[in-house]
């Protein structure tokens, strides 16, 4: 869906930016300080971890070798071992494994073992897919002079279990060509371009946001009772292509993630240090977000998916 390195490396920005600040000024634990991970688990996708150094600040030290990392993660009592697979920027490397598949409805340890540093770990889960989208509908459809057009959404949605009722939302258009025979046909040389929505309401939910840092809604749902039926209404704007005097044809898609609490209270964090920053991103303070990692920064979450679409 997107890079997931970015916010790490906007960390390791901020650090940077700090560097010139006497120590004293600074509270930065050291357990936290000096790597930032990223991985997000869910049973359909290639599971990645990032792991990148935060550069030193005062009496921090800082990471030399990041070659001789080692991450593995545990399914139950089953140990998997993640290889290197990417680097991530000039400093950070990608793991993932090249087979395995997680299944949903379990729990996952995260260990990684940095040379010269406390072992890291995390835990999380793989949500059960106890969701279903009802409806998903388009209206109000409006073009500005053929270069614009927003879409009011609709979606609604069946939770048979409201135990977890943390959601992320994300609504995207499938990019289209006019074919050989004049007719519009997905086109496979660009990727889906994610929408933003805008007046984005829910009237099920005990909290709502509109996310800055990355696309969608994150929904936190969690209801008393048993069976729970959610509404999300929005609009979403995107620019309308013409090919040789000819509209192209447009299908938005939605996906419906279920998260686990850690996903849900990290990309919170992030929003509530961007919007509580006079600075935006650049004048965030990592050390006050949410992670859920053990002697390192980041985020070990879990999430499962489902997707619709309608065409206009």
């Amino acid at each position: 869906m997107r890079n997931l390195s970015k916010h790490i490396f906007f960390i390791g920005f901020i650090v940077i930016h700090y560097g010139c600040r006497s120590p004293l000024e600074l509270e930065l634990p050291d357990s936290k300080a000096l790597v930032a991970i990223e991985g997000f688990i869910n049973p359909t996708d290639k599971f990645y971890v990032y792991v990148n150094p935060i550069n030193p600040i005062g009496k921090l030290n800082p990471i030399e070798n990041l070659e001789d990392t080692k991450v593995n993660i545990f399914v139950g009592q089953k140990l998997y071992n993640l290889e290197k697979v990417a680097t991530n920027g000039e400093d950070g490397i990608v793991f993932s494994h090249p087979e395995a598949t997680w299944p949903e409805n379990e729990n996952y340890t995260l260990t990684i073992q940095v040379e010269g540093q406390e072992p890291i770990s995390a835990h999380t889960s793989i949500p059960k897919k106890n969701v279903n989208i009802n409806e998903f509908n388009i209206s109000d459809v409006q073009r500005n002079s053929g270069t614009y057009q927003s879409v009011k959404v609709n979606l609604d949605w069946i939770a048979s279990d409201s135990k977890y009722g943390f959601y992320h939302v994300l609504f995207y258009k499938v990019n289209y060509k006019i074919g050989i025979d004049g007719v519009p046909v997905p086109d496979p040389s660009k990727d889906r371009e994610y929408l933003n929505i805008d007046e984005a309401y829910s009237p099920q939910t005990k909290e709502l946001i509109t996310l800055s840092h990355e696309p969608g809604v994150l929904i936190d749902a969690r209801k008393v009772d048993g069976l729970s039926s959610i509404n999300l209404t929005g609009y979403c704007k995107t620019q309308n292509v013409i090919y040789n005097n000819k509209e192209s044809f447009k299908e938005i898609q939605v996906e419906l993630r279920a998260v686990t609490a850690e996903y849900y209270k990290y990309q919170r964090s992030l929003f509530i240090q961007m919007k509580d920053s006079r600075g935006g991103i650049n004048e965030t303070d990592p050390s006050t977000g949410y992670t859920n990692m053990k002697n390192a920064t980041g985020i070990f979450g879990g999430y499962v998916k489902i997707y619709d679409f309608k065409s206009f």
